[in-house]
């Protein structure tokens, strides 16, 4: 028990000294802006459960290709209280606050997973802030999660359970990789053992993996947020997808179950700018695709195409 407080403990020290609080015109958020000052910036609207750790994952591969990378926690998500903005509306009025705040003009926007429809708000309702969008496997109108997604969340998605999910990733990888994609792929049981046998060898797919856990952990600052975002989504009003003129990339896995493939292809034929991007072997998860490398480079191309 020690050991889980201490861990805990650690985990929330951590997260505070990496992340600044600004107070905005529409309240507190936590943000942390890295990369060289003349460098266009990339924000992130990161997905659920989540917060602006879950965007620092982008890091590497937006630093080193020439961009500055603008990561917060959505409403609800550790110090960004849920005040600050609860429906998705809100919160993309909050991320326009939070750049106006920091004096940057223009962005470019990833929109990740359940930060999708926030993402598209944004794009609908400040399109002269937006270079581009890029959707890397990212709702686009109302969800609703299964009962088993339900279970597994109830279950596991607590302080105590994901401590010993970040143990068990760092001790039996093999087994947390597996239940990740017991949740969120339809991969036959042959596809999964060789896609877990080539993550065990490569060391980055590994370092995602864990970073990806990490930006879950832990919850108690983080549940209030996930918990909002399955309410807002039950039911999405005042977006008109059909407007949104900027530039998009949508990124999607053939074998997703979470995020579905419907969610990319109501995209691809309600917005006139935006382009498919397939995972073909990829799920929610799609850093375990063998087209990973493939779809960074194309990510950045067309960041650097789109941004001012």
């Amino acid at each position: 028990m020690f050991k889980f407080s201490q861990w805990k403990q650690e985990k929330t020290n951590q997260l505070n000294q990496e992340s600044s609080v600004i107070q905005t015109a529409l309240g507190p958020i936590e943000y942390c802006l890295e990369g060289n000052n003349n460098n266009p910036v990339v924000a992130i609207m990161h997905g659920a459960p989540g917060g602006f750790d879950q965007g620092l994952i982008e890091k590497d591969n937006l630093g080193t290709n020439g961009f500055r990378i603008l990561t917060w926690s959505r409403p609800g998500y550790l110090r960004t209280p849920l005040s600050t903005g609860k429906t998705f509306k809100e919160q993309a009025a909050a991320l326009n606050s939070l750049i106006e705040s920091l004096k940057i003009p223009t962005i470019s926007l990833i929109g990740i997973s359940a930060g999708g429809v926030p993402a598209l708000f944004f794009a609908q309702d400040y399109p002269q802030k937006l270079s581009s969008l890029i959707m890397e496997v990212a709702l686009s109108k109302e969800y609703t999660p299964s009962s088993f997604q339900l279970i597994v969340t109830k279950l596991f998605f607590n302080d105590f359970g994901l401590w010993i999910m970040n143990y068990l990733a760092k001790k039996r990888p093999q087994f947390m990789i597996s239940f990740f994609m017991n949740v969120a792929s339809s991969l036959d049981k042959k596809t999964r053992k060789k896609i877990i046998q080539n993550i065990i060898k490569d060391t980055k797919q590994k370092s995602y993996f864990l970073k990806f856990l990490q930006s879950m952990s832990p919850m108690c600052n983080r549940k209030q947020g996930l918990y909002n975002d399955l309410s807002q989504y039950t039911h999405v009003e005042g977006l008109d997808i059909t407007q949104i003129k900027i530039p998009t990339l949508v990124i999607y896995g053939k074998y997703d179950t979470d995020v579905k493939p419907f969610y990319a292809h109501y995209m691809k034929e309600n917005m006139p700018c935006a382009k498919l991007y397939e995972l073909k072997d990829g799920f929610h998860f799609f850093w375990f695709s063998d087209q990973f490398e493939d779809m960074e480079k194309e990510k950045i191309a067309f960041l650097k195409k789109h941004s001012t």
